[in-house]
């Protein structure tokens, strides 16, 4: 098996990202090696370490989000504050109602349970991409716990939905969960806290 780098113009981490998608998509988080990753791209493991230093480093960068943040927030905003929560459940519901785009979402949503960098990565991207500027706009006071209430809110829903099955789509109607959760959504995003 070859090691380390290939001479020349290397195409190594492209390579890797390749198989990456593919075994985490085949096996999901848990199931996936770096080993049977390696192997797949035709490089030492060494390498990955290398690149993305840990598999969670790898898995966040071959999840591809499903949507633009900064296009899902100017979609919650739109219309002001009024009707917010029923936007971000929208949001949300919209890009999880098709296999593909909830994949990557949910797929870091399970690895987060069992893996301290994968949780990161979620965090970061809920909390800095998408929930602290949508706070922003709104002039929200205590933005950090209201971002975790959303986060907490949206990522029990999705788990729930579609993972565990709760919820699910052939007995509850998408419109239905949005008019559920939506109320706890513009709490969290514009009601009082105490």
């Amino acid at each position: 098996m070859p090691r380390g780098r290939r001479p020349g113009e290397s195409g190594s981490k492209d390579d890797i990202l390749r198989s990456a998608r593919a075994a985490f998509a085949r096996d999901g988080y848990q199931g996936a090696s770096l080993r049977g990753i390696a192997r797949d791209a035709e490089v030492d493991v060494a390498l990955i370490s290398h690149f993305f230093r840990s598999k969670a480093g790898l898995f966040g960068a071959v999840v591809e989000w499903p949507f633009d943040p900064d296009a899902a927030v100017a979609a919650m905003l739109a219309g002001g504050r009024r009707e917010v929560g029923a936007r971000i459940a929208g949001v949300f519901v919209g890009h999880w109602r098709q296999e593909a785009t909830r994949s990557p979402i949910l797929a870091l949503m399970q690895a987060s349970i069992t893996d301290a960098t994968a949780a990161a990565l979620l965090r970061e991207f809920l909390s800095t991409k998408l929930l602290m500027p949508l706070l922003a706009e709104l002039r929200a006071d205590h933005r950090e716990l209201r971002a975790g209430l959303i986060s907490a809110q949206l990522q029990g829903l999705g788990i729930s939905r579609y993972v565990t099955g709760q919820l699910a789509q052939d007995a509850v109607s998408d419109e239905q969960v949005i008019a559920a959760v939506g109320p706890a959504l513009q709490r969290y995003a514009t009601g009082r806290l105490d």
